[in-house]
């Protein structure tokens, strides 16, 4: 899947110890990524991450912050709508299938205390780029709204077969007392 935007790190390098990452995207890179999620701009994308490998347990975690400025499309208007995003986030990752799932019956939380299962490596390379593109995602509001939608005003179909407001006289019992 091509985001616009890649950064390699690999997992072999990780087994033990800390490694710090900086990520700060270019103008074209914005733009690519901004095309990939459906947004107008993304005037500021950057990222900080800490990935440490724990050579007991295999395990890589990683624990970042991600700061953006983006603009949307308001779903009703069309207009661009400014959203500012910072957030923290943790994740895990490893190679072994097995610890790469889990059972959500037995605990909403893995005992780690990250919510969802590692995320399973597959030819030695965590994609930070990634990782920072996908929380981004997550934390974009969905249906944006500019202020001005507010002055936009819902009203059914003619041909519904919704019933009338109870605040409003059906417009054919007027009718019918008209007639008689």
């Amino acid at each position: 899947m091509n985001t616009g935007f890649s950064k390699i790190v690999h997992f072999s390098d990780l087994a033990s110890g800390t490694k710090r990452y900086k990520i700060s995207l270019e103008p074209e890179q914005r733009q690519q990524v901004a095309a990939f999620l459906d947004l107008i701009t993304i005037e500021k994308l950057d990222g900080f991450m800490e990935l440490t490998g724990h050579a007991k347990t295999r395990l890589i975690s990683l624990s970042g912050t991600l700061d953006a400025d983006v603009s949307g499309r308001c779903v009703v208007t069309g207009k661009a709508v400014p959203q500012a995003i910072n957030v923290k986030f943790r994740r895990q990752f490893t190679e072994d299938p097995d610890q790469a799932q889990w059972d959500h019956d037995d605990e909403d939380v893995h005992p780690s205390g990250v919510d969802d299962p590692p995320d399973l490596v597959e030819n030695d390379e965590i994609d930070i780029g990634f990782v920072l593109i996908e929380e981004l995602s997550l934390d974009l509001d969905p249906y944006p709204h500019a202020p001005e939608a507010k002055n936009f005003v819902y009203q059914e179909d003619r041909n519904s077969d919704a019933e009338t407001p109870p605040d409003r006289e059906n417009p054919f019992a007027v009718l019918k007392k008209l007639k008689e």
